[in-house]
């Protein structure tokens, strides 16, 4: 026994040594370490258990992430520590800030929120930051986050008034706890990924054209000259003259209507709350149920079908190409004979662009002798922020206006809603002028919103897009205007499709069959042998 008590010595000083080292980080600073774990885990932690699921992930991912953040301090200079410390709290709070906003508008931290948040922190424009949180972020919320993190930063300053040491937590346990947060950061990579932002930034958009299937396309009849998607942004039919709203913000293609030019749709809704998804829907039969058998980016697309069929086919643009918000989109631009996208590619929704920039990239391609066309012609429409979206000439409603028809809205939301209906209003101008160019031809013009979103209707202090998981604002969200616009020589060409357009300005509509509805107009009768009439809206 006398040989092996030295040797049982050794060990125990081994596993002594590498315990304290493991556990230095959070038992040398405890309340340092607490602090930081709240800040950057803890709001992410409640979000999760109010949802009704344990945060197993998010506390352990955020511990070990909390860990390897405050170990560099064991080793730099006292002088460097302190700045280091500092910057640690400084970049928590802001994080801290950021996931109580998020909690406040969306009910979700910025880990699992949309791409719209991303966009905003992240933009390649700094005025975009500005512009998101002016449209958002209210005096009261201000106030609460500031209350938070003080209450936070006196709680830290109040226990290291206190000698709090990590007597009260065995070292050995506190061990235990260290490891199994790796094994349980390392087997939920995955998940974690998932939910991390720099998965978000850094995720790569597939290349469509590399997944062409060059599909079989047989038309029964001759093909339309023109077809052509106005493809608008968040705008919501509540907010839309055409659909009795009390503010006259459609007044030309209110004119159209009235002269039975133009067939408003009223029971139509958009397939999601975002872009993103609403397109994939839209250039191909893809929707969410979908991503267990097979990849977005694998479906046929209805540039290909229509390319196929005959047209030579066009993506015009004022959103952006590349950026959090438009990769995928611009992936189906690619997919067209000719793309043209307004200013800067990677502009974000910060560009200062308006719409009519798109009326000369319009009428420069209208000047070739091509013989059938087809157009995707993508606005920036009311995008927030949506005082950026329309010139002052177009400054027709104040916060004045608001007063009677929404007493409980605050001055400051009052205005929001102005500028809303005053980028409407722009958007209605831009939409007559691209129909306009089409008048002559024989054409056939289908404009519709991607999404709507939720102004006010929710909620007294809520405007944009819907909140994922409301009831009421997802339906806010997805109430969309869609309008046919066809001219004379389309008419007179086609008097049978014109007549089931009629037949069906009441039927309830999704643009998820967009895609059938377009095959339906252009007369493509299969594709790869199928027939899709019977989801066509005109069927």
């Amino acid at each position: 026994m006398r040989h092996i008590t030295p040797f049982v010595r050794v060990v125990k000083s081994l596993i002594h040594n590498v315990v304290s080292r493991l556990c230095a980080p959070v038992a040398t600073a405890p309340v340092f370490f607490l602090l930081l774990f709240l800040l950057f885990c803890g709001l992410d932690s409640y979000s999760l258990a109010r949802s009704g699921f344990f945060p197993l992930v998010v506390v352990t991912s955020g511990f070990l992430f909390c860990y390897l953040l405050v170990l560099p301090c064991l080793y730099l200079p006292f002088f460097v520590r302190g700045i280091y410390k500092a910057f640690l709290l400084v970049i928590g709070i802001i994080y801290f800030a950021i996931n109580f906003g998020m909690i406040y508008l969306y009910q979700k931290t910025v880990n699992v929120i949309s791409k719209d948040v991303l966009a905003a922190i992240f933009a390649t424009n700094s005025n975009e930051v500005l512009e998101y949180f002016s449209t958002y972020i209210t005096i009261d919320i201000v106030v609460f986050m500031l209350f938070a993190i003080a209450l936070l930063l006196i709680i830290f300053y109040a226990l290291n008034r206190v000698s709090l040491k990590m007597r009260f937590v065995p070292r050995f346990l506190l061990f235990v706890f260290i490891l199994f947060s790796f094994v349980v950061s390392v087997y939920k990579y995955k998940q974690i990924l998932d939910f991390n932002v720099l998965w978000s930034l850094t995720y790569s958009v597939p290349d469509l054209n590399k997944y062409k299937q060059n599909p079989v396309v047989s038309v029964e009849r001759e093909l339309p000259d023109n077809i052509v998607i106005i493809l608008g942004e968040s705008f919501s039919k509540s907010h839309s003259s055409l659909y009795g709203y009390d503010k006259n913000t459609n007044p030309k293609l209110a004119a159209m209507a009235a002269d039975s030019v133009l067939r408003i749709y009223s029971n139509s809704s958009s397939y999601a709350i975002t872009t993103i998804p609403c397109v994939k829907s839209i250039m191909t039969s893809y929707t969410d149920e979908c991503a267990d058998s097979i990849n977005w980016y694998e479906y046929l697309t209805l540039i290909e079908i229509m390319h196929n069929a005959g047209y030579t086919t066009h993506w015009i643009s004022n959103q952006s190409k590349r950026g959090l918000y438009d990769n995928e989109v611009g992936r189906y631009a690619e997919l067209c004979d000719v793309e043209q996208f307004v200013g800067d590619e990677n502009a974000g929704m910060s560009r200062k662009n308006y719409d009519e920039e798109l009326l000369p990239l319009l009428d420069t391609l209208l000047c070739g002798n091509i013989d059938k066309r087809f157009f995707v012609i993508q606005m920036m429409g009311s995008h927030s922020a949506f005082k950026e979206r329309y010139p002052t000439a177009f400054s027709k409603f104040s916060a004045d206006d608001y007063v009677d028809s929404h007493p409980q809205l605050s001055t400051s939301n009052g205005q929001l809603l102005a500028e809303y209906d005053n980028s409407i209003l722009y958007n209605d101008s831009i939409v007559y002028e691209i129909i306009q160019r089409f008048s002559n031809r024989e054409a056939v013009v289908l404009y519709f919103s991607d999404h709507g979103i939720d102004a006010f209707q929710s909620s007294n202090e809520y405007i944009g897009h819907a909140v994922a998981g409301n009831k009421d604002s997802e339906f806010y969200g997805r109430q969309i205007p869609f309008m046919v616009y066809t001219t004379e020589k389309f008419k007179e060409k086609y008097p049978q499709i014109e007549e089931k357009m009629w037949q069906a300005v009441d039927l309830p509509y999704r643009t998820d069959s967009i895609m059938y509805t377009i095959m339906d107009v252009a007369g493509i009768e299969t594709v790869n042998g199928v027939s899709y009439k019977i989801k066509s809206l005109f069927k």
